[in-house]
């Protein structure tokens, strides 16, 4: 706490969406946020899908300043985005698990933006989550594949490598929800393991 106090002496916080000062998200970017919910997630093997907003500007920024930026200080500002919505998810026994990246990925990129987002809105709402959930192979990036494209390609490359998930309702959290293939692939591995329900929650959908 000290230490983050005094980095922001020295290094005052801008919003990484419009550069103004004092804070890493300001209240004008923040007001510009287009809320979704609840949304509809046909045919890719959730329960349901809550998101926060709409991806598009300033969200956009948010999301990419977290992902390659490694601005680590915005992460529960946006978790804090998710929390209402996680608590729109039915059951009790709900488990936080982030879509996990493949160690090469995270060797490249520094750090998993979804375990980051995780370990955020685990703490400020107090339901556990696991890591439990792996990539086994290495994927070529989505960005720029089609709907079908990106199916085939992370079919398969997740498994479950915790205890089973019988009783268990999976709250699967990602940055962004494009055509929700990597979710399904997610939510697959899951339910092998016994999942009773599996929902996606993202903080931008497109």
């Amino acid at each position: 706490m000290v230490l983050s106090r005094l980095l922001d002496l020295l290094f005052p916080p801008r919003c990484v969406s419009c550069a103004a000062p004092g804070s890493w998200w300001c209240d004008e970017c923040s007001r510009r946020v287009v809320p979704v919910g609840v949304a509809p997630a046909p045919g890719n093997g959730l329960d349901g899908l809550l998101a926060a907003a709409v991806h598009r500007d300033p969200v956009t920024r948010l999301v990419k300043a977290l992902k390659y930026r490694h601005a680590k200080a915005v992460a529960p500002g946006m978790a804090a985005m998710l929390a209402p919505l996680v608590r729109k998810v039915p059951g009790s026994d709900v488990l936080l698990v982030p879509v996990p990246l493949h160690p090469r990925r995270l060797r490249q990129r520094g750090h998993n933006q979804s375990a980051l987002l995780t370990e955020a809105l685990s703490e400020s709402t107090g339901l556990p989550m696991s890591t439990a959930l792996i990539r086994t192979r290495y994927t070529q990036t989505q960005t720029g594949l089609g709907r079908a494209e990106r199916h085939r390609n992370v079919r398969g490359a997740f498994d479950w490598t915790g205890a089973a998930l019988s009783s268990k309702t999976v709250v699967l959290v990602d940055d962004v929800y494009t055509t929700g293939a990597t979710l399904a692939a997610c939510a697959a591995a899951c339910r092998t393991k016994g999942a009773r329900q599996v929902w996606g929650l993202v903080v931008g959908k497109r």
